[in-house]
């Protein structure tokens, strides 16, 4: 998972993590009847100015380990991020973990 926090690292982790889901980071925005919005832009399709409008957002994947966590560290830019690695670590291949 990572807090994006400029468009050009928006436009990267996108190509990073191209089935990733965003939202919002850090916080709820509200609508103007107390709804909980959601970060509905298509982060691809979406220009700068209304992508810049919707900053931070946050994006979290579920990826196959080393798939692409050196592409991942090179998209942050200046957000910060988690890698989590569920299971064993190193992986011990007598237990197909």
């Amino acid at each position: 998972m990572a807090d994006l926090r400029t468009v050009a690292d928006v436009r990267r982790m996108a190509v990073v993590l191209p089935e990733a889901h965003f939202d919002y980071a850090g916080f709820t925005r509200v609508g103007p009847a107390g709804e909980r919005l959601r970060f509905d832009l298509d982060e691809t399709a979406a220009d700068d100015t209304t992508l810049e409008r919707h900053l931070p957002p946050h994006v979290m994947a579920d990826v196959t380990p080393g798939s692409v966590e050196g592409l991942f560290v090179r998209a942050l830019g200046r957000g910060m991020a988690t890698v989590e690695r569920a299971g064993l670590w190193p992986d011990e291949q007598e237990s197909s973990l």
